[in-house]
């Protein structure tokens, strides 16, 4: 806002250095924040931490096929019975 008022080279200058520097500090921020969502900041540490273990344990269990219906309407909750069961896709 200084800069309309103020129509200098300088000010102009600072206002677009301060803009920068938020663009700058703000896409860090993202950056931090998306990496934390995905926990992948975990690859960069100590990957035979406890906590570590946890969420990749935390993932396998959220990510695992329980039971799935075959193209006869029947519920499969053997893990293998799953494993055998032929890939069915759906349009």
């Amino acid at each position: 806002m200084a800069a309309m008022q103020d129509p200098q080279d300088s000010t102009f200058e600072a206002a677009s250095d301060a803009w920068e520097h938020w663009h700058h500090v703000s896409g860090i921020e993202e950056q931090f924040f998306y990496q934390k969502s995905r926990v992948q900041w975990l690859g960069l540490g100590d990957r035979n931490s406890r906590f570590f273990h946890k969420v990749t344990q935390s993932r396998n269990v959220r990510n695992t096929i329980r039971r799935i219906v075959t193209a006869d309407e029947r519920i499969l909750t053997n893990l293998q019975d799953i494993k055998t069961e032929p890939p069915r896709h759906q349009n």
